[in-house]
């Protein structure tokens, strides 16, 4: 009687023990979610135009890099996730898009999906645009990103360089823990008409001086204009 009690103990020790590393494993999955930045953007300075509609399909591999500071030297942790999404933009002037994104995010055991929605305002047409997302996670603000969309020609109308770099800013009221962040994206718009659809190739560096954390992140996208595709 006294081994099977003890054995029965041991177990619900064990089964606790788990389910306590499986608990704390998502909530440190969900903090580095948190702070994380989802920093691709899959688009360029240009606008679609007042009532023109582009959707963007798009998939991004994150990988995540910590420093862990020991005794003798410091020792990079990495990990990877992954997000599958759509983007839409609705033309509400020639000047001014709204953009709203929504992403399902993978990570270790965790999961979960975020939105944004935010105003993108052309500043010289076609080559300089400010993109202001809100992020929200689990129907709560979690980041702002104003965003510098620049859009350089490389061969007229088929091939286009479209750097930005962007502020994250943690909206405290979801996780005042985290970080300042600072994201520089490169990307590609490929196509026969870049007025009408574009393959996006793009690579993102975030860093995170406080966490001595780099995020880094390769997207793929494929941005559609509805209005001119339907139209001709």
């Amino acid at each position: 009687m006294k081994a099977r009690t003890k054995f029965h103990a041991v177990l619900s020790a064990t089964v606790i023990s788990q389910v306590a590393v499986k608990c704390m494993l998502i909530a440190v999955t969900a903090s580095t979610f948190r702070c994380a930045p989802l920093s691709s953007d899959l688009q360029s300075a240009r606008l679609v135009g007042k009532k023109g509609i582009e959707i963007t399909p798009g998939y991004s591999s994150v990988q995540f890099t910590e420093e862990k500071k020991q005794v003798a030297e410091k020792q990079p942790q990495e990990s990877t996730g992954k997000l599958i999404g759509l983007q839409v933009a609705y033309g509400l002037s020639d000047k001014v898009d709204i953009r709203v994104r929504a992403e399902h995010f993978e990570y270790r055991n965790f999961s979960t999906n975020v939105f944004s929605i935010g105003p993108k305002i052309s500043l010289v047409k076609d080559r300089v645009a400010l993109y202001l997302p809100v992020w929200f996670v689990d129907f709560k603000p979690a980041q702002c990103q104003p965003t510098l969309l620049l859009t350089f020609p490389v061969l007229k109308n088929r091939i286009e360089f479209n750097p930005s770099v962007k502020n994250i800013i943690s909206l405290g009221g979801y996780d005042p823990n985290c970080s300042f962040l600072f994201a520089f994206n490169t990307g590609l718009g490929i196509s026969t008409d870049l007025s009408k659809w574009a393959l996006r190739p793009e690579y993102s560096l975030v860093y995170d001086v406080k966490q001595s954390a780099q995020y880094r992140s390769f997207s793929i996208g494929l941005s559609l204009n509805l209005s001119l595709l339907i139209e001709h």
